[in-house]
């Protein structure tokens, strides 16, 4: 005899529980001892929650600061945030971008969902795209879009 489709569900709902618990637990117990992830689907569940408590004015608050980019088989890459552009924000919603400059000329960062570190906003993960590059560093954005709920 088959199984039912409420077999297959329960069956398939455990196998992913199981799969992903383990690895969430053992990041949260290690902390950051941990080694630099090799991928975004890597990088601990909390770093994409620490980005819905932060706003267009908390960045604007930081312009011209460091923040530190936590590529997965490179040192980290320093970059300065040297804009942030509303990108016709809603009520009830934002959307807009940041402009990071930095890092290095001759190696810039591939497009990818890194960790990002700063002194005052804390750790959290962004989708981070190479723009243009000149003579002395990289520019990079990231783009923020919160829909009203």
């Amino acid at each position: 005899m088959g199984m039912s489709r409420r077999d297959v569900l329960k069956a398939g709902t455990l196998a992913a529980f199981s799969a992903g618990l383990p690895l969430v637990g053992i990041r949260a117990a290690a902390g950051s001892r941990l080694p630099a992830p090799r991928a975004a689907a890597e990088l601990p569940v909390d770093l994409f929650r620490g980005l819905d408590g932060l706003t267009m004015a908390m960045f604007s608050g930081c312009l011209n600061t460091r923040f530190r980019i936590r590529p997965f088989r490179r040192s980290r890459v320093g970059v300065t945030l040297v804009a942030v552009e509303d990108r016709g924000s809603r009520p009830g919603g934002e959307c807009f971008g940041l402009i990071f400059r930095g890092g290095r000329p001759h190696r810039p960062l591939a497009q990818d969902t890194y960790a990002i570190e700063h002194p005052v906003l804390g750790a959290f993960a962004l989708f981070v795209v190479p723009m243009t590059s000149d003579g002395s560093g990289n520019y990079y954005e990231a783009v923020i879009n919160r829909l009203a709920a």
